[in-house]
């Protein structure tokens, strides 16, 4: 994968966060989004979720209390580095629903 292609997947993602946290907030959840550049915040009653895009190393970045993950895109989906770990879509969920105390679906 080409860097502009990583730019365009990690930042169609970063939106597709942002676009959800919107309808989470319509909806009455307690959550501020905000993104600068290549980092997107969320902040859940003041514990955050920080989502940074990694150009050199083609990874996104994912920050919270439970831990630090790193993710590549594998062409269809965004993979931990780790073998055996939970891809973005199911940590984000499993993250953001425990922070939020709503069961909320990436």
């Amino acid at each position: 994968m080409t860097e502009s292609e990583f730019l365009i997947q990690a930042n169609n993602y970063l939106t597709s966060i942002e676009t959800l946290a919107e309808k989470w907030i319509d909806a009455d959840i307690d959550v501020d989004c905000t993104r600068q550049g290549n980092v997107l915040t969320l902040d859940f009653n003041g514990q955050q979720v920080v989502l940074n895009i990694q150009t050199p190393m083609k990874e996104l970045w994912l920050a919270s209390k439970s831990g630090a993950y790193h993710y590549t895109f594998d062409g269809s989906t965004w993979i931990n580095t780790r073998a055996g770990k939970p891809d973005l879509n199911s940590e984000l969920t499993q993250v953001c629903s425990s922070l939020s105390g709503e069961h909320l679906k990436i």
